[in-house]
């Protein structure tokens, strides 16, 4: 080797180490990157069901609600009908009257939850039957320790039974209301 040549071995090592250390670190770091999307997505995913979960169990707490409606409302009529037997339209009409009222006063304090997730009810203010039907409109918001916040919000639709078939157990309070349009 001529004296030219003897430091550019040296050189050219130093230059393959700094590539090679550098493709290693970029490597890492899109490794490192890649690891934090998943997980973020992961959360994000977690925080969206756990929120809807807060949707179901606002439903099991509304059902909960209607067959107390109902047994509160069928111990009523019961009364009414032993000191008035022959008055089946007042009977109905006590019990119509009484389930809704029902109803409308614990609907805002059985879906109301400030647990996580939390759930409201957003139109706590025009809680009015139209028709046969009342309409609730629920949100539950989860917020996860890493502070994703997810909100999903539904419909539940609410029916008046009949006295005649709560009474007999022609109609079962599962049937009284339905969980329609949830938006994510």
């Amino acid at each position: 080797m001529s004296d030219k040549n003897k430091g550019s071995v040296l050189v050219l090592i130093v230059i393959i180490i700094a590539i090679v250390s550098s493709i290693s670190l970029m490597t890492l770091s899109i490794a490192t990157s890649q690891y934090q999307i998943k997980k973020t997505n992961s959360n994000i995913k977690r925080a969206l069901y756990l929120s809807e979960d807060g949707i179901n169990n606002t439903a099991m707490r509304v059902y909960n609600m209607v067959c107390s409606a109902c047994n509160d409302s069928v111990s009523k009529v019961d009364e009414y009908i032993k000191a008035y037997p022959e008055d089946v339209d007042g009977a109905e009409a006590l019990f119509r009257s009484s389930y809704k009222s029902y109803v409308i006063n614990r609907a805002t304090g059985t879906v109301k939850s400030s647990k996580n997730p939390a759930t409201e009810l957003e139109n706590y203010d025009k809680l009015f039957f139209k028709g046969e039907k009342l309409t609730l409109c629920i949100k539950s918001t989860y917020v996860s320790t890493d502070g994703i916040k997810k909100s999903v919000s539904a419909e539940m639709h609410l029916l008046i039974p009949r006295y005649a078939d709560i009474k007999t157990g022609r109609t079962d309070p599962s049937e009284l209301f339905e969980l329609s349009s949830i938006d994510l």
